[in-house]
């Protein structure tokens, strides 16, 4: 049974509502602090890199699901606290 025009609309509505409120909420947990000095963003790239082993940025960027230009930074401030090293 197909759905009409107006079930369509309201469900596309919906689901654009739904995104929009959960980026906010990503957003907003990635400015808190997770642990100690520690971004939701920096603790969350450790978490993947001990779950999957070494990646490279490009890779934990994928993993993360954010734009290499933003994981290099957060794997340059994790290096100078020494939590992460490049190979």
């Amino acid at each position: 049974m197909e759905r009409s025009v107006a079930e369509r609309a309201t469900a596309e509505q919906l689901a654009i509502s739904v995104r929009e409120a959960i980026m906010r909420l990503n957003r907003r947990l990635r400015q808190a602090r997770a642990v100690g000095d520690l971004t939701f963003s920096q603790l969350s790239a450790l978490t993947s890199l001990q779950l999957a082993g070494a990646l490279t940025p490009r890779e934990l960027a994928d993993t993360e699901r954010v734009q290499p230009p933003t994981m290099t930074k957060i794997v340059g401030k994790l290096e100078d606290r020494g939590l992460v090293a490049r190979t």
